[in-house]
């Protein structure tokens, strides 16, 4: 095997890091031990592919957004601070659910309380068009940061409740 497939071999795992935290065979001992500064160059290819989507009027190819979605999930297990943070927010608003749902659940770690509002609201927004996967994953993140999402939740609930019967019976959500 090359020194390049072990890399990305899934039995070269560190006995520290989960099992579960794996997607696409890409090792999280790859953003282990990483300076903030080595963190953000890796983080900026991100931000970089959303750039040029949105400047080109094609669309993101699978492969890609697969790619983004893994190293958000990288980024999770790691222990991020306030700056790393700042990298990563504008995917708080990305149009796939999942990389916007992940930039969310990092800013609830490590984000200040105004950051982590707008998280909590951005999330409770993605819960209608989100399969129910990340639904529950949502609901795991809303759930352990309660503190923060309580309000959102609630006024969210009441909006919801204020609908007509025959939208609320559709709202799969409430």
């Amino acid at each position: 095997m090359t020194p390049d497939k072990r890399a990305l071999s899934r039995s070269h795992v560190p006995a520290t890091v989960p099992q579960n935290k794996w997607s696409f065979g890409v090792a999280t001992s790859i953003w282990t031990g990483l300076t903030p500064i080595a963190i953000s160059m890796r983080i900026r290819p991100l931000k970089r592919s959303k750039e040029l989507e949105q400047q080109s009027a094609s669309h993101e190819r699978p492969q890609s957004q697969g790619r983004r979605r893994c190293a958000l999930r990288l980024l999770e297990c790691l222990d991020l601070s306030n700056q790393d943070w700042c990298q990563v927010a504008a995917l708080l608003h990305d149009s796939d659910p999942e990389i916007a749902a992940r930039a969310g659940a990092i800013a609830l770690a490590v984000a200040d309380r105004g950051n982590k509002e707008l998280a909590v609201k951005r999330m409770i927004n993605l819960l209608p068009t989100s399969d129910w996967l990340l639904q529950g994953e949502i609901q795991g993140w809303l759930e352990k940061h309660l503190d923060v999402a309580l309000l959102s939740i609630n006024e969210e609930i009441e909006r919801r409740e204020v609908a007509p019967a025959s939208i609320r019976t559709k709202d799969h959500v409430l």
